[in-house]
């Protein structure tokens, strides 16, 4: 499916519930909302969908993106800090820590010497810090600029889009503080917080926990390991947070003595632990800081995100390795409607095209490789590559927005290459929204075939 949801509001139809019981306030809390949200759907009330968001992923061709854009009620993804903003890194040449300026590594990042250098990472799936490489640093522009301080008094200046860590997964800063302007003071309208550089697994809680409780209980060894430290540190920080073995457990060999393998002296040194958790610090002030000229990072890593100021904030995929041509299904042009066609074409008239597609984008190819090997800037050298590349774009929305957006782009009349995207959203709008997805008369049965 060319659509994968990124992040929706939580509990987003009882929150627009709530919000249409603004003047029935002893009813408000109430859970059941499904009749309420039918009957604001089914009579216009679409003010009421305006209180819930949802920013889905979108792989799709330049062309295609070029349509979707000019759906200007949606943002679009702008991951952009600004140059001073000390990027975490790790040496290549003696594995330590090392802090240096975005924009340092920008001018310098086609040196030699940088290009081994390794990103802090956190990587979403194992919940936990890790190092990556980069792909590419770039310059963005001198775009709207605000910084944030957090209550442990880390600072970030960054622009409104740039997505942070929480603990719902990664969402823009206007999003996480309800960001809103009054002239040109920014405010915060509600609570906030991001995830920041971390602290060692086995001092926090909930991953001690969690590790501990795992059935079979793992041993203090297999703990030890996944923490990256010794059974000593274990066992002291499962008697600290109040998690120690039960006799039973002890007497089944879950806390026996373990033997250290290799020089005690190099465990000792990882008595620390290594592997690292998320912190979840308050945002506790915004301040608009007016035009500055940012710049942002594409991390070669799945998770896509590193540490800025030792806060966790999103990456770019702006300039992406140029991915493998779209094969389009050519065909004939409808008579009536310029919008529509008809697949009607002749299996020969069909062969030329998927030939020429083909050789079209491998002269493209060479070209734009030439001009890398030249020195030429990728933002310079995309312009040789053909519509029908790939391309991953981030639309973010309130609910009345797709609603809009899937009406007006799913019908037979829109290109269909471009209506295909609109029933893979209306997909996800049904699995994620089920009550107004029932009373717009939108069943996912009927909605994506994958064609």
């Amino acid at each position: 499916m060319p659509c994968r949801l990124i992040w929706i509001t939580p509990d987003a139809e009882r929150l627009m519930g709530y919000c249409a019981r603004v003047s029935n306030p002893e009813n408000q809390e109430n859970p059941d909302v499904a009749k309420l949200l039918r009957f604001c759907a089914k009579n216009g009330h679409w003010s009421v969908f305006e209180m819930a968001d949802m920013c889905i992923e979108i792989q799709t061709t330049r062309a295609i993106s070029a349509q979707i854009i000019r759906h200007r009620s949606f943002h679009f993804q702008e991951f952009c800090i600004t140059g001073d903003s000390l990027i975490t890194t790790i040496l290549p040449a003696n594995g330590l820590p090392a802090y240096i300026p975005i924009k340092k590594l920008y001018e310098r990042q086609s040196w030699k010497n940088y290009r081994g250098i390794q990103l802090r990472v956190y990587d979403e799936q194992k919940k936990s810090f890790t190092t990556a490489g980069f792909r590419e640093i770039f310059f963005t522009g001198a775009k709207a600029v605000y910084e944030i301080t957090l209550a442990d008094g880390k600072k970030i200046k960054c622009t409104k889009e740039h997505k942070f860590l929480t603990r719902d997964g990664f969402q823009p800063l206007e999003d996480v503080i309800g960001l809103e302007m009054v002239g040109d003071r920014a405010t915060m309208t509600k609570t906030g917080f991001v995830g920041t550089n971390g602290i060692p697994c086995h001092q926090d809680y909930e991953w001690l926990a969690n590790a501990r409780r795992l059935t079979p209980p793992r041993s203090l060894g297999q703990i030890a390991r996944a923490a990256d430290t010794s059974t000593h540190t274990i066992r002291k920080w499962l008697r600290i947070h109040q998690l120690q073995y039960s006799p039973m457990e002890v007497a089944q060999g879950h806390d026996k003595k373990h033997s250290i393998h290799g020089d005690p002296k190099i465990w000792a040194k990882r008595d620390r632990g290594n592997t690292l958790r998320a912190r979840w610090t308050q945002v506790m002030k915004v301040e608009y800081l007016g035009i500055q000229d940012t710049y942002d990072i594409e991390v070669d890593h799945g998770s896509h995100n590193y540490v800025a100021n030792k806060i966790v904030v999103h990456n770019s995929q702006r300039y992406a390795p140029v991915q493998k041509i779209e094969e389009v299904n050519p065909r004939s042009q409808d008579l009536k409607n310029r919008q529509s066609s008809h697949d009607d074409l002749s299996p020969e008239t069909k062969d030329w095209f998927a030939k020429a597609q083909d050789e079209h984008f491998a002269e493209a190819k060479r070209f734009y490789d030439e001009a890398l090997a030249k020195g030429i800037a990728k933002e310079s050298a995309r312009f040789l590559l053909p519509m029908a590349s790939g391309t991953t774009i981030y639309m973010k929305g309130t609910v009345r927005d797709w609603v809009h957006y899937i009406n007006l782009r799913a019908d037979p009349g829109t290109q269909l290459e471009h209506r295909e995207i609109a029933l893979a959203a209306k997909t996800i709008f049904v699995e994620q929204l089920p009550v107004v997805a029932e009373a717009l008369g939108w069943e996912r049965s009927t909605v994506y075939n994958g064609h």
